[in-house]
């Protein structure tokens, strides 16, 4: 998350009540930290901001969200968005052939 919008109050306010934007930018270390770590777990920072993050800046999940997700990126292709960047964790292979067979026709 840290990555793809260095938690800046212009793109974490749509997601954040004002209170938890201020809990976010005083606590981009631990952020920093869980990023290096690979956790979900941001010292200092509650999980239901942490949630909230992922879902307004990521498209996130297992095979179970698909659906939600791809419904999601319509949106987007509905409003002229023509390009998409992937970051695969864990199990490339897998995201891969997935994204291939599942979410690309869908998108079509």
């Amino acid at each position: 998350m840290i990555i793809r919008a260095w938690l800046e109050p212009q793109w974490i306010e749509p997601f954040l009540s004002p209170e938890d934007v201020k809990t976010v930018r005083a606590n981009v270390w631990p952020f920093l930290k869980a990023f290096r770590d690979r956790t979900g777990d941001v010292e200092g920072v509650p999980k239901h901001i942490v949630d909230a993050l992922v879902e307004g800046l990521t498209c996130s999940g297992g095979p179970e969200d698909l659906d939600r997700h791809i419904e999601r990126l319509l949106k987007y292709k509905a409003a002229g968005f023509t390009e998409l960047a992937i970051g695969l964790q864990d199990d490339p292979e897998d995201s891969i052939r997935m994204l291939g067979e599942q979410v690309m026709p869908a998108l079509r």
